[in-house]
């Protein structure tokens, strides 16, 4: 997005077909969507549902609004396969967090599957994204809260 100079993010289409084509040079199909928007409505989606009674949420996720967070949070998890996609075909020496997820092995000195690291990816993005969107307020605005 840094190099874009817009708010961009590659979303795999279909997880599966993106996870299936882990590791192949032709990638998998992506669409571009506004990553602020997807992690927005993500977190507003999580929440609120988190207030429901696990029984009412089945027909709480009819509603409009709640079928639109739903389709954010698909986003987000095809935001971060869309990601290990790449990185798999396209490997690189950068040091970030996808990288040392890479990079980590299990008790037997094996990497990460396609789908643990996928889902460690996915865990990353929500994790960074839910403590940057609660700290930035406090920084921008002390007396806000």
């Amino acid at each position: 997005m840094v190099e874009n100079g817009k708010d961009a993010a590659p979303v795999a289409v279909s997880h599966e077909a993106a996870i299936d084509s882990y590791g192949l040079k032709e990638g998998c199909e992506v669409v571009h969507i506004p990553a602020i928007h997807i992690l927005n409505r993500r977190g507003e989606f999580s929440a609120s549902m988190g207030t429901f009674p696990p029984h009412w949420r089945p027909y709480i996720r009819l509603l409009p609004w709640y079928r639109q967070g739903r389709v954010a949070v698909k986003n987000l998890a095809g935001l971060a396969v869309a990601a290990v996609a790449k990185r798999l075909v396209t490997p690189t020496d950068r040091v970030d967090l996808l990288g040392q997820l890479q990079a980590g092995r299990d008790d037997e000195g094996n990497p990460m599957g396609r789908e643990e690291l996928t889902a460690e990816a996915l865990t990353q993005l929500i994790a960074g994204s839910d403590t940057t969107s609660k700290s930035v307020p406090f920084i921008s605005n002390p007396r806000r809260h």
